[in-house]
C-alpha cells in the first residue's frame, strides 16, 4: 500500500506540469534547479544537454523535449518563443 501511495503523490506532484515559463511544476524539479544552478535562462545552452538524465523521468515526452531543446541551441529564449508563436499561427 505504501507503494501505491508513494507512486500517487508522485504523480500528484508532476502530472499537473506546466512547465517552468509558466510558472508550473515542482519548485524541487531537478531540471529547473539545474538551470537555475548554472545560470542558464534555457537548457540548450548547456553542453551536457546530450548526455542529461533528469529528463529521463518525462519518458517518451522527455525525448521530445531534449530534441526541442538541442534544435534551439544558439538562439535566445525571444527568438524561440517567437518561432513558437510563428508556427502556432500557421
Amino acid at each position: 500500500f505504501k507503494a501505491l501511495s508513494d507512486s500517487l503523490g508522485w504523480l500528484a506532484k508532476y502530472i499537473g506540469c506546466s512547465g517552468c515559463e509558466r510558472g508550473g511544476g515542482p519548485p524541487d524539479c531537478a531540471i529547473r534547479l539545474c538551470a537555475k544552478e548554472r545560470g542558464y535562462e534555457l537548457c540548450s545552452q548547456c553542453s551536457d544537454l546530450e548526455g542529461c538524465t533528469k529528463f529521463d523521468w518525462f519518458g517518451e515526452f522527455g525525448v521530445r523535449l531534449k530534441e526541442r531543446l538541442r534544435r534551439g541551441r544558439g538562439r535566445t529564449k525571444r527568438e524561440l518563443i517567437e518561432e513558437a508563436l510563428q508556427v502556432r499561427e500557421k
